[in-house]
């Protein structure tokens, strides 16, 4: 049987090295950090590259262990991250909240996004 050797990055392809194949890759430009509310009112924090995915891996049972049968699930926060280790950092740290810092954390933006909508030529 013949052994094959993994590629190294520098051999890799655009078709190969693209965030789909190396979903949780540390050279994926784009880290997010988000707050789900699950429908028995607790908040799940986590990381990924791909939120719209992730947040479907979750409602059909095949993200984290926590939400499987907590649903239905809402994304109520989302944070962009420089890379990796500064997405998982920022979980950590929004894990440890309190849950009153976290709800004021995603209340406070859409107060803000509200206020934007009303008044389009306020500069923040």
């Amino acid at each position: 049987m013949p052994h094959f050797a993994p590629r190294s990055h520098r051999e890799c392809d655009q078709k190969t090295c693209s965030a789909r194949v190396f979903r949780y890759n540390s050279r994926v430009a784009t880290w997010y950090v988000y707050l789900l509310r699950c429908g028995d009112g607790t908040l799940y924090a986590g990381a990924t590259t791909d939120v719209e995915a992730r947040l479907l891996a979750h409602r059909t049972g095949k993200g984290a262990r926590y939400t499987r049968g907590r649903g239905p699930l809402a994304l109520v926060h989302c944070e962009e991250q420089p890379d990796r280790g500064a997405a998982l950092r920022r979980e950590h740290e929004l894990k440890r909240f309190p849950r009153a810092r976290k709800l004021d954390l995603f209340r406070r933006r859409a107060r803000g996004s509200l206020r934007a909508a009303r008044d389009p030529d306020q500069r923040s």
